[in-house]
């Protein structure tokens, strides 16, 4: 790009004085942070989650299949029940009163695939923490016959203080 071009650039991209000045009156918020703004899974998940019980390390929830988070052949899709086992492991870790920080692993055995309005129980328990990590298990089955959709194992890694 030749010199000329470039300053026409620059002033095509240049505010008034007009802009300037409203500009300068705008005050930004601090962004809230990441948690804050569920992805759009994440919010169709936390409206359709039903906690059943919880207690340290164990979390049982039910969850509806809706139409909108299945496939052309009317299943939960794989990467639902992924998300789904993610979010409900997470509670059973959070349980402890501990932060997490990300999954690290995320091991699903998919063995039956759930249809639409299919009422589903999902346990999850935590099976120990070890330094700076969390090990979760969690069970997805059918709540009328009680066929396992998928059998998980998570690792989380847990928040703690930087040694920098």
């Amino acid at each position: 790009m030749d010199e000329e071009s470039k300053a026409r650039a620059r002033q095509a991209l240049s505010l008034r004085k007009e802009e300037a000045d409203i500009l300068s009156q705008v005050e930004l918020a601090a962004f809230p942070p990441r948690h804050q703004f569920p992805s759009f899974f994440e919010s169709l998940f936390l409206r359709g989650i039903k906690v059943d019980r919880i207690e340290t390390g164990v979390v049982v929830c039910s969850f509806k299949v809706p139409p909108l988070l299945t496939g052309s052949a009317g299943a939960l899709t794989p990467g639902a029940i992924a998300d789904l086992v993610d979010m409900v492991g997470a509670f059973a870790a959070t349980s402890y009163g501990i932060q997490l920080k990300a999954t690290v692993n995320l091991s699903i055995q998919f063995l039956s695939s759930p249809k639409i309005d299919d009422e589903l129980e999902i346990i999850a328990r935590v099976l120990n923490h070890e330094r700076s990590y969390s090990n979760t298990s969690i069970c997805l089955r059918k709540k009328k016959t009680g066929e396992v959709v998928a059998n998980c194992q998570q690792l989380w890694s847990l928040t703690g203080r930087s040694k920098i």
